[in-house]
């Protein structure tokens, strides 16, 4: 791939939530301050540099912006306040938007009012549809059914239509791309425990500074979150809030565990977010604010559905059930794979893909 100068990229990337880059001048503390960096992967220096030269296909085979978490360190050790954290944070909205091959996510971020208007589509849509099936509006267990197949499509279609499409095109350019480096197959075979290790983990957040709360925060969301998808894909989560035995007394202990964590760190999030108290909170763009209420109100509905459903209340667990499949249509399939939750998926492969460019070796 060629690296010629684009001088559309400032332009571009200034709608992604980049700031003016130029009050950088290469000191260097921001790479000297981050724990993550090392000799193969410098940042955030290297992809300012590459923004200052207007090299977009440098940007595009970077993998650098998944390997940073946003601690925030860099940022408060810059000496031009040049933000460079929420740089690495932009960087990832618009490598997002490079690998989405419907162009949906570049949008989004681009246009806030079409990111706002898609919400109201896709909730009148879901009534829509609600209302011209055959099932029995009024028998509570159609709705419930009915509501648990829309999930399991959800899924399955965001799956395998954009999420795994997306993966590709981010190995393609982070590595089939860069003509610089050829990656044996043995390579690709080894570097997998990586790929294991950190989507389960997340431990590279414990090299930040001050970062214990930060990773049992992001780990424990990440970990109730994928519970909370086996539940409702795999299981018809609502079995267990009409069952009696051992299997549904646990099913209920885990539903409601589930639930309260996610409902508690979410909230958590917000506060921060509202407070601005935190280095990597001082910036937000109108996806990083979608993400936790969204996952907040699915949460806390499917609490409350789930709840009033075990106290015999099936007309009140009904209408907050529909309001809840409204709420994980929206988060399935506009926040999960166009915008910020899509750094839980996009995260470890871009640690995979940094252990594939660091054992490959060099084409002269």
């Amino acid at each position: 791939m060629s690296q010629r100068v684009n001088p559309e990229l400032k332009e571009d990337l200034l709608k992604y939530g980049v700031k003016d880059w130029n009050d950088c001048f290469h000191c260097g503390t921001c790479t000297a301050t981050c724990n993550l960096t090392d000799e193969s992967f410098a940042f955030p220096r290297k992809e300012i540099k590459y923004l200052q030269m207007g090299l977009k296909n440098k940007v595009a085979q970077s993998v650098e912006p998944w390997l940073c978490y946003y601690c925030g360190d860099c940022s408060e050790q810059c000496l031009r306040e040049a933000e460079p954290g929420e740089l690495m944070m932009s960087l990832r909205r618009y490598l997002m938007s490079l690998y989405d091959w419907t162009g949906i996510s570049g949008l989004f971020y681009r246009n806030k009012l079409v990111y706002i208007l898609s919400f109201f589509i896709v909730g009148i849509a879901i009534m829509l549809v609600a209302f011209s099936t055959k099932y029995d509006i009024n028998e509570w267990k159609s709705t419930f059914e009915f509501g648990h197949l829309l999930e399991q499509l959800f899924v399955a279609g965001v799956a395998l239509f954009i999420i795994l499409p997306s993966v590709f095109r981010m190995y393609w350019f982070a590595i089939v791309k860069d003509k610089t480096i050829k990656v044996s197959f043995i390579a690709y075979i080894t570097s997998l425990w990586e790929l294991f290790l950190h989507s389960v983990t997340q431990k590279n957040i414990l090299k930040c500074s001050n970062s214990t709360f930060t990773w049992f925060r992001h780990w424990i969301v990440a970990v109730s979150y994928i519970v909370m998808l086996v539940m409702v894909v795999v299981f018809d989560w609502f079995q267990f809030a009409d069952g009696s035995g051992a299997g549904a007394i646990i099913g209920q202990i885990i539903a409601y565990l589930v639930f309260g964590l996610l409902t508690i760190f979410s909230g958590i999030m917000i506060i921060k977010r509202i407070s601005k108290k935190e280095e990597q909170y001082k910036f937000s763009e109108l996806s990083d604010w979608f993400f936790p209420i969204w996952l907040f109100l699915l949460a806390l509905t499917a609490t409350l559905s789930f709840l009033t459903r075990q106290l015999g209340i099936v007309n009140v667990a009904q209408l907050i059930f529909i309001l809840h499949i409204i709420i994980i249509a929206q988060w399935a399939l506009l926040i999960v794979p166009f915008t910020k939750w899509a750094h839980i998926l996009y995260r470890p492969f871009g640690i995979y893909f940094a252990c594939l460019k660091k054992s490959s070796k060099p084409v002269k």
